[in-house]
């Protein structure tokens, strides 16, 4: 009986270290943490029949791709040698808004990509300004709102482009402590940060017509992030 249980805690043993073996930690290649996403930037179109992103190439070489939620087709709408886009935006007529900043000439271009015909057409450029797409308008799907510090290096004021006519039209001018702006899935500008270097306050509105009165004000010590009107 002696050699029985002897035989028993062997094969128990040997088990209980298999099984310690396999469970050991996979070892993950400290180059994987600092790899960039050969995909990114996804984003849904309005009416959720198609997915974009952008996608890394060779030679620091970056595309834009769009790809059917029905049947997961791929198309490949444009490439960029040179500057890619900093960012992108949707518009509710299945338009592809994107700003391209050229900083070695030190200038900002609006494209518009049409989805249908993957035609690309140049909407605004302006030198040694900054511009930054806010949103989309769904009450005026041609509409994209933007923001611009054309008029004072300092403070960036809101205007109103449109995508088919190029048409820019000022929104709101930044009184002159306006750090951000947070537009709404109309592109009404209804909530804003403004700060004087040290306090923060947060600005809101009602409507349009209204003034912008602060809600939320605080100092150097604290910070508030307001969390802004979701399309």
């Amino acid at each position: 009986m002696y050699r029985n249980f002897k035989l028993l805690f062997f094969v128990f043993a040997f088990i209980g270290l298999q099984a310690c073996k396999n469970n050991e930690p996979v070892e993950i290649p400290i180059n994987d943490f600092f790899k960039s996403a050969e995909k990114y930037n996804f984003k849904l179109s309005p009416d959720g029949k198609y997915i974009s992103y952008m996608k890394a190439g060779d030679k620091q070489k970056q595309s834009l791709f769009i790809r059917s939620i029905a049947d997961g087709t791929e198309r490949l709408a444009i490439s960029f040698n040179g500057f890619a886009p900093r960012d992108y935006t949707w518009t509710y007529d299945n338009q592809i808004v994107y700003n391209q900043r050229n900083r070695i000439a030190d200038e900002n271009k609006i494209f518009v990509l049409d989805v249908a015909t993957l035609k690309v057409r140049n909407l605004l450029t302006e030198k040694k300004v900054q511009i930054r797409i806010l949103n989309r308008n769904k009450q005026q799907p041609d509409e994209v709102t933007i923001q611009m510090n054309k008029r004072d290096t300092l403070y960036s004021d809101i205007y109103k482009l449109n995508v088919k006519t190029g048409e820019l039209k000022t929104y709101l001018i930044n009184p002159g402590k306006v750090t951000e702006w947070f537009p709404d899935v109309d592109g009404k500008i209804r909530l804003a940060k403004s700060s004087d270097g040290i306090d923060e306050t947060i600005l809101f509105r009602p409507n349009e017509n209204a003034l912008f009165k602060a809600i939320i004000k605080n100092n150097f010590k604290n910070s508030v992030n307001p969390v802004p009107f979701f399309v």
